[in-house]
């Protein structure tokens, strides 16, 4: 579901037009990154810019855990952050998929969620064609 803290980069876009004419092959989308900058001091979620090329504050990048397609024009990506993979303290707020040419091409942010001892931030992703 689409919200409006949750946009499609400009390169992703550029991406998408350079693959339909066959110039490109659409890059794979690979790898989930998690940060701190998706929020304001309140705990608003920030709006995110589709023009980024990169998390507002990245602390972590790592491989998708898995995708799906619940139908014929759904795509879904599962990643997940943890404790073990960045410890304690941390307020992530947002987080981007990255293709395998290192393009970020989406971003979502949300309010914080302070990292504490065994905790687990899992993302599902749909990506709706």
């Amino acid at each position: 579901m689409a919200t409006a803290n949750t946009v499609t980069t400009l390169k992703a876009r550029e991406n998408f037009a350079k693959a339909h004419a066959g110039d490109i092959a659409l890059p794979d989308v690979t790898q989930i990154a998690f940060g701190t900058g998706g929020h304001d001091t309140d705990g608003t979620p920030i709006a995110p810019d589709n023009s980024q090329t990169s998390l507002n504050t990245e602390v972590i990048k790592k491989d998708i855990n898995s995708y799906s397609f619940p139908d014929n024009q759904t795509l879904e990506i599962i990643g997940d952050v943890s404790d073990d993979d960045i410890g304690t303290g941390d307020d992530i707020s947002e987080c981007g998929l990255y293709n395998n040419n290192d393009e970020l091409v989406a971003i979502k942010t949300f309010p914080p969620k302070t990292m504490s001892e065994d905790m687990r931030i899992e993302v599902t992703w749909q990506e709706l064609f």
